[in-house]
């Protein structure tokens, strides 16, 4: 599912400012000591909205939220094709 989601972030021109945002919290965990360990670890429905506060993003919590629905939306899309 991580690679899904590395490929999702790239497709919509994310993923440099989720590494980003990321990478913060990962320095400032105790758990955590690359974002691979964050994503190991974390619901893939959680990836984006449990990594940081959107609103204190240089892209903002619109942002976000749209790249947010945009992955939960690819995830319903994945289980259903399992499931079918």
């Amino acid at each position: 599912m991580k690679d899904l989601f590395i490929g999702f972030l790239k497709q919509y021109g994310a993923e440099e400012g989720y590494r980003r945002m990321a990478q913060e919290r990962v320095d400032k965990s105790v758990v955590f000591k690359e974002v691979d360990d964050y994503l190991n670890f974390t619901s893939p429905d959680s990836f984006i909205c449990a990594v940081y506060s959107w609103d204190k993003t240089e892209e903002g919590h619109s942002y976000w939220s749209n790249v947010n629905k945009k992955w939960r939306k690819e995830l319903l899309k994945q289980t259903n094709e399992k499931t079918n």
